[in-house]
């Protein structure tokens, strides 16, 4: 396990390739937590989109109004 900050990361060797895992621990149990699986083959973009994502200003976040039923 590779741990970042709040976020935990392991890659695993399948029988059809390389796969990954990121998540957020929920409580204490480092090992349990809403988790992003992914293939390694798409490190490189994700990469490019937490790059993209860190650098671009924010939408803002306007509520909508429920249609009327």
């Amino acid at each position: 396990m590779i741990a970042q900050g709040k976020f935990r990361g392991e890659k695993v060797a399948y029988p059809d390739g390389d796969g990954c895992c990121i998540w957020i621990p929920i409580d204490e149990d480092e090992d349990i937590g809403i988790c992003f699986d992914f293939d390694a083959e798409d490190i490189d973009d994700l990469v490019k989109i937490l790059t993209a994502l860190s650098i671009s200003p924010a939408e803002v976040y306007t509520q909508q109004e429920a249609p009327n039923e």
